[in-house]
């Protein structure tokens, strides 16, 4: 999810500020891990719900 809100969201700020090949590089790094930190506790949470209606409870 990071990687596609980096390829979604850079190119529209790297057309505001002009950035050398090092800095885009930086900014779709930088981009990809915002995106993982936020969606990473929708994830968990949504895993953990699979995991109780598959296994019915069962660990």
């Amino acid at each position: 999810m990071g990687i596609l809100i980096s390829a979604a969201l850079a190119p529209q700020l790297m057309r505001t500020n002009s950035l050398s090949g090092s800095g885009e590089m930086m900014l779709y790094v930088m981009l990809a891990a915002i995106g993982w930190a936020v969606t990473s506790y929708p994830a968990t949470q949504v895993a953990l719900l699979l995991r109780k209606l598959i296994l019915k409870g069962k660990e």
